[in-house]
């Protein structure tokens, strides 16, 4: 069982906040602010929900992050939700074709990004998003080791199950906390 939190900040102010955990086996054995059960979270503000948000470095959560009993270890959930009622407009007419390609990325450092906004993209990157085909961008990633914790890979969904789920569970640490994925949408 994985306990689950949804914090809001009521306050509306830039704050970081402290969150513990107890855990009692029995009257006599319990643990209690220590390691992996006390964590702080830091309010994440975004003044213009169109540009890229500010990055958080250092990561003030991630000494040592916890999912499925494995330290550091998160789970990404790729969901497709193309389908001819969400998009309507220009939707492909050939249903059978659609899909989108293998999910790749990594965990990453602050100072490394394999795509950003308004750049030229690299050939592993125009090969994803051209034909759909991640070796490439693979090669590129294992290339830049020194900034990447995980290579983050995915299988890709298609039709019939274009509108389905795929997932990956990659790892962070306090240097390598940013999440960078990509795939390409076609027919």
């Amino acid at each position: 069982m994985s306990p689950s939190i949804i914090w809001e900040n009521l306050t509306g102010g830039d704050e970081k906040s402290l969150h513990a955990a107890t855990v009692v086996e029995n009257r006599d054995v319990w643990y209690m602010d220590e390691g992996s059960l006390t964590v702080k979270l830091c309010e994440a503000v975004q003044e213009n929900p169109d540009e890229q948000p500010d990055v958080v470095d250092p990561c003030c959560a991630c000494d040592e992050a916890k999912y499925e009993n494995v330290y550091g270890s998160f789970k990404v959930v790729f969901e497709g939700l193309w389908s001819r009622h969400t998009h309507p407009k220009n939707f492909p007419t050939n249903s059978w074709l659609t899909r989108f390609s293998d999910v790749i990325g990594a965990s990453h450092s602050a100072d490394y990004r394999f795509w950003d906004y308004g750049e030229i993209a690299s050939d592993g990157l125009k090969n994803v998003a051209e034909k759909g085909s991640t070796r490439m961008l693979e090669s590129e990633l294992k290339a830049q080791s020194e900034h990447i914790r995980t290579i983050i890979k995915a299988r890709g969904i298609s039709y019939p199950n274009v509108t389905g789920k795929t997932f990956a569970v990659f790892r962070v640490d306090k240097k390598h906390h940013l999440m960078s994925l990509v795939s390409m949408l076609g027919e």
